[in-house]
């Protein structure tokens, strides 16, 4: 289904608000509403979790696209819309706004390796990876992953990985690739949700490419994976100095 052309509500307009002139295309989940593909589109992705869904009560079952709450770490209580209930909600006749084509992001071919031990980041990080047009090779540690560097498959050309994961974290998983000389060249880009100066510090010293804080912007992510690896490609050619860490991104 790759390069069709997708229709782009906006989660004000579903719910009944008044939607904004603009939105990035990149802000969005895509749905299914009769049949066909649409685009759900909202001011920002702040972050992806796993959470436990919680029945609502008496006073907010009967109110249309809720499908229940969640508490959050911090006591803030979170409600949780069912978003395909919302447009299938939606009159089919009468939009409230004009359909917005969207077209996918498109990249180089590239295999990237996606390690983090949380199911639902893997998948969000494949997700991009796929609208990318890159091939996502994905491991629950740094173990595993190490062990698909140094296997007999194909290596990727850049890593994303987390720092807090069991068996081998993120900081070690680079240390084992820079000290590796099959693996040193690669760029390795931490994802994280640790923005204290002691973590960036220390993925710095062990050689990573960028530092990346959740929750993040995805076009932030596609450029930021593109550049390390055109300048990568670059620096294997010998037209470039090799590839070097650089400024923190946040």
């Amino acid at each position: 289904m790759d390069g069709d052309l997708r229709t782009a509500v906006s989660l004000a307009h579903a719910v009944g608000g008044q939607a904004p002139a603009e939105l990035p295309a990149q802000a969005g989940a895509l749905l299914l509403k009769g049949g066909r593909r649409v685009a759900l589109l909202v001011d920002e992705l702040l972050d992806t979790r796993e959470v436990v869904v919680r029945i609502l009560g008496r006073g907010l079952s009967g109110v249309p696209g809720l499908s229940g709450a969640t508490v959050l770490g911090d006591g803030r209580v979170v409600l949780i819309l069912d978003a395909a209930s919302l447009l299938e909600a939606m009159p089919e006749g009468v939009p409230a706004e004009p359909p917005r084509p969207l077209s996918p992001i498109r990249g180089a071919e590239l295999r990237v390796m996606i390690v983090d031990d949380s199911v639902s980041v893997r998948h969000v990080l494949a997700a991009i990876a796929g609208r990318a047009g890159w091939t996502a090779i994905e491991a629950r540690d740094g173990m595993e992953a190490l062990d698909r560097l140094t296997g007999d498959g194909p290596r990727p050309d850049l890593i994303l990985t987390d720092i807090e994961m069991p068996r081998m974290d993120g900081f070690e998983l680079t240390a084992a690739i820079r000290s590796d000389p099959r693996l040193r060249d690669t760029p390795v880009v931490l994802i994280t949700s640790r923005s204290g100066e002691k973590h960036r510090a220390r993925a710095f010293d062990l050689g990573v490419n960028d530092y990346l804080v959740k929750p993040f912007q995805e076009p932030v992510l596609v450029e930021l994976v593109n550049r390390l690896t055109r300048a990568a490609a670059a620096a294997s050619a010998g037209h470039d100095p090799p590839v070097t860490a650089s400024r923190p991104t946040t």
